[in-house]
């Protein structure tokens, strides 16, 4: 009896060892969790290139986020593409391999705009909005895909 009370205990934590570690190894968020952070991530990274510490473009996302934990949690390890001008910016968040738009926000609107995730088939990650003011400005893009090494 003792035998089979401890089988079916091991056999328990086994179980709920197994389930731990298959929760902590998808780590990537579905596009419609990161609308609502988007929507906070987008001015977060306007108001850095506008009045923060004069950053390169390479490290705008991480100053962007780097006292905000909640954007932390859901932009770490997604890869992210910036567009901007002399005053606005456009947020492309992309699916884990980099290769598709995932969801697109632009600085100078309300809301996320453009759900690409839910298009058949997902367009490649480039950038669709562009302000009629930037066309004779200077632009930028820039890339941030998390390293995996």
């Amino acid at each position: 009896m003792r035998i089979i009370r401890l089988t079916v205990r091991l056999v328990c934590i086994a179980i709920l060892l197994t389930a731990a570690g298959c929760s902590t190894l998808s780590q990537q968020p579905h596009p419609n969790e990161l609308v609502t952070p988007l929507m906070k991530l987008t001015p977060a990274i306007q108001a850095e290139y506008l009045w923060g510490e004069q950053v390169p473009d390479a490290d705008l996302l991480t100053a962007a986020i780097a006292d905000k934990p909640e954007l932390q949690e859901y932009f770490t390890n997604v890869p992210v593409k910036i567009w901007h001008d002399a005053e606005h910016v456009v947020v492309l968040v992309c699916s884990p391999d980099g290769q598709h738009a995932w969801l697109e926000d632009a600085s100078w609107t309300p809301g996320v705009d453009v759900y690409w995730y839910a298009t058949n088939p997902m367009p490649a990650a480039t950038f669709t909005l562009v302000p009629t003011s930037s066309i004779s400005n200077t632009t930028m893009h820039y890339d941030s895909a998390p390293s995996d090494k």
